[in-house]
């Protein structure tokens, strides 16, 4: 009897023991899965911010999930959702790159009002180009930024690199042109380039949700 008792003693642990083993996993599963809901709706509503071009917001959002313990096993999916759209935010200098690499040359710029202006580029700083043409016998300087340009010439001057981030950018520009059927085109565009990557960070696949 005494040998019956110990069998069954062990096997009552055993039992119990794999019942809190499955309990555990169980809820592991659980908490992975609620973390991922949470993920899916920050890059949404990192989304969301986007497409009202409130990078700033977007900015903001993915900064405080870094720091949510919640968030902590996927972290490295925040981080990469943060340096996307802090790549997103480098759209005007990218445009004023384009000027520095016409130092001293000629250009014909098609501005916001829509007029076409033949300009020298003399050179660029942090946030403007600076610009001269001859008139007479002297020389009118003017400064330039990007948002004196238009939609256009801002389309043209992000070049045609074929990258996720600056299908993006040219899918903003498209939006704050109103051209909804282009601005999808091209965020599909940027989630097919995405997912080739193999490790996107996820938020075009938010925006083209």
């Amino acid at each position: 009897k005494l040998v019956s008792w110990v069998q069954g003693q062990a096997a009552e642990r055993a039992a119990a023991e794999r019942r809190a083993s499955e309990q555990a996993a169980q809820a592991e599963v659980a908490r992975v899965a609620a973390m991922r809901t949470r993920l899916t709706e920050l890059l949404d509503d990192t989304a969301e911010s986007i497409l009202k071009r409130d990078l700033a917001d977007a900015t903001a959002r993915l900064r405080r999930a870094c720091a949510d313990v919640n968030l902590a096993g996927v972290s490295n999916e925040v981080a990469a959702a943060l340096r996307f759209v802090e790549a997103l935010g480098e759209m005007p200098k990218l445009i004023l790159k384009s000027f520095h690499a016409q130092t001293d040359q000629a250009v014909r710029l098609e501005m916001r009002d829509g007029t076409v202006e033949s300009w020298t580029v003399a050179g660029t700083d942090a946030d403007k180009v600076w610009v001269r043409q001859s008139v007479g016998k002297g020389m009118m300087a003017k400064q330039l930024v990007v948002a004196d340009l238009s939609l256009e010439e801002r389309q043209r001057r992000l070049g045609d690199d074929k990258r996720a981030d600056l299908h993006v950018m040219r899918g903003l520009l498209a939006l704050e042109a109103r051209d909804q059927a282009e601005a999808a085109a091209l965020f599909a565009e940027a989630g097919a380039l995405e997912k080739g990557d193999g490790k996107g960070p996820g938020v075009v696949a938010a925006l083209v949700r």
